[in-house]
């Protein structure tokens, strides 16, 4: 932990708001939100005595990145290490053995070991108030703080040491989220098998039977004429192909009347003008069964056709279709 006041750059008038604001080390105080501290900061300074103003956001802001800057570089730098040195090297450099509090204990370490002698009084005893227990889970636990939360003797540690401590309690876990949630508004809903899931889903799916359509005569008429109109015009082009095969490849001759059977193609193109187009739908206005250069609906029904064609032969087939630009299902029989 690095103490706020090696932050560089910071004011001392702003360590000291800073420190009665309960931040105190460095890792707090980048750690920690923008506005948390400003409002900290604003209460420490209103009990203080000496009347210092709160910096700005920007300058907090300014001051947690400098504080970032300064542990990352810190993390980078070469780390000193201690290093064994053997005991003549010591005694050339005229350094006293006896002199160092670790040269004592290694020493009276050593002489007990060969001694077999009891250890000294106080030796392995602890110190007042640092009594050696057993760590309960919740103590653990607690320390195990996000990002942001502060220390103990930080003010912000009020709202979160409680919960971990009474967390491990027998029972308290389910109180604690049934509680949670009628705090948001949720109930919480009792096990369903797979079984059930299904049977569920299954009657949600025969709930939605579509949107009813008041014209549902008009739709199948308009399916019907263009479903008719797309099969002519196919066999139309089929049978221009014979014939133009038969006449310059094989030099047939036609009987004229043959050719009065494509005038049913101008009439099924006016029927699909008059009748075919007039069917919208009734939830984005587009017409079912022409289609249009654009990107369908992905539950839009296709066929080799096209989209309009797969839309009028459901139609006419079936008691609902889709809609091949909003997905929405028409539904033409009650």
């Amino acid at each position: 932990m690095r103490d706020i006041a090696e932050l560089p750059g910071i004011t001392v008038a702003a360590i000291e708001l800073l420190r009665e604001a309960g931040i105190k080390t460095v890792e707090q105080f980048i750690d920690g939100d923008v506005s948390e501290i400003c409002k900290r900061i604003k209460i420490a300074g209103q009990y203080s005595s000496r009347g210092i103003d709160c910096p700005s956001q920007n300058l907090i802001v300014a001051w947690q990145m400098t504080g970032r800057e300064m542990l990352e570089r810190r993390v980078r730098e070469p780390q000193r290490e201690a290093s064994e040195l053997p005991l003549e090297t010591i005694q050339e450099a005229g350094i006293d053995i006896e002199a160092l509090p670790v040269a004592r204990i290694l020493k009276a370490k050593s002489v007990m070991e060969a001694t077999g002698a009891p250890e000294a009084e106080g030796e392995g005893k602890m110190k007042p108030g640092f009594e050696e227990r057993e760590e309960s889970p919740a103590s653990v636990m607690g320390r195990r703080r996000p990002a942001g939360i502060p220390e103990e003797n930080s003010p912000m540690e009020s709202t979160v040491a409680p919960e971990a401590e009474v967390e491990m309690k027998p029972g308290f876990q389910v109180e604690r989220d049934a509680s949670v949630l009628v705090r948001s508004g949720r109930t919480q809903e009792p096990f369903r098998s797979l079984s059930g899931l299904q049977e569920a889903e299954s009657r949600r799916e025969r709930r939605n039977r579509g949107v009813s359509h008041p014209q549902a005569g008009l739709v199948r008429v308009a399916a019907a004429v263009t479903v008719a109109a797309t099969l002519l015009g196919l066999l139309a082009v089929a049978g221009l192909i014979v014939i133009g095969i038969m006449v310059f490849g094989f030099g047939s001759q036609i009987p004229p009347r043959v050719f009065l059977a494509f005038l049913v193609i101008p009439l099924a193109l006016i029927l699909y003008i008059l009748l075919a187009i007039n069917a919208r739908c009734r939830v984005c206005g587009q017409r079912y069964f022409v289609s249009k250069n654009c990107r369908k609906h992905e539950r839009a029904v296709r066929s080799i056709l096209g989209y309009g064609f797969a839309s009028a032969r459901d139609a006419l087939l079936f008691p609902s279709f889709r809609c091949m630009y909003c997905g929405t299902k028409i539904r033409l029989r009650d």
